[in-house]
């Protein structure tokens, strides 16, 4: 049977597509690990994010984070991971103090621009989701046996990343501003809460300079 060119032709250009489609480059991607700093405030109390931070020493070890910052080409970036910080009421802060353990259940949005310094977005619908279990810390005492509080909040916001993306390298940073916003249903939801943290519910999570560090 002859060969009809036109059929010839058309299953070589599908060919080609098909090996270009497999050979191609995917989109870049870079995943590093990052130190967590700033300062969260949760209805009207500060919580000093930065390892060390704060006027009086904590009555327990300090915490390693172990969270992750992922850079993707075209424009995206991702943190996942958890952290978490000794802190204590009101301001400034004195009396008890708390373990707050932050796990960030999603964290995602765009970024633009060019290095050094580039503009960040959170992105939705998730933005930025925090799940945080606030445990009453005992003199002496830094086991995580006593949980006073359960909260749940998202913030939107945006900021910068100086540095290079999507390959960002030691000594990068990012910074982001957020809050929650009531408008969305978006406020600190409470659960399993004794006082103070109880009072919580409904009020404002925020960050000022939520620092990621490469």
């Amino acid at each position: 049977m002859p060969t009809h060119p036109v059929r010839s032709l058309v299953v070589a250009v599908a060919t080609t597509l098909a090996l270009l489609l497999v050979h191609s480059s995917p989109a870049s991607a870079s995943t590093v690990p990052v130190q967590i700093g700033g300062w969260a405030t949760a209805a009207g109390n500060v919580i000093e994010l930065n390892p060390g931070g704060g006027a009086e020493t904590p009555p327990c070890s300090e915490k390693f984070d172990s969270t992750s910052f992922t850079a993707s080409s075209p424009g995206t970036w991702t943190l996942t991971g958890s952290f978490s910080r000794f802190f204590q009421l009101g301001w400034p802060p004195s009396g008890q103090w708390y373990q707050a353990d932050f796990l960030i259940l999603s964290a995602s949005g765009t970024y633009s621009g060019s290095s050094p310094s580039y503009f960040l977005a959170t992105g939705a619908p998730n933005h930025m989701v925090f799940r945080i279990r606030m445990y009453l810390v005992g003199a002496g005492h830094c086991e995580k046996d006593n949980l006073a509080c359960t909260i749940t909040s998202r913030v939107v916001g945006q900021g910068h990343f100086d540095g290079t993306l999507p390959s960002p390298s030691a000594g990068h940073i990012g910074y982001i501003s957020a809050a929650s916003n009531n408008a969305g249903g978006n406020n600190m939801v409470v659960s399993g809460c004794t006082a103070p943290f109880v009072s919580w519910a409904g009020q404002v999570l925020s960050f000022a300079a939520f620092e990621f560090r490469v």
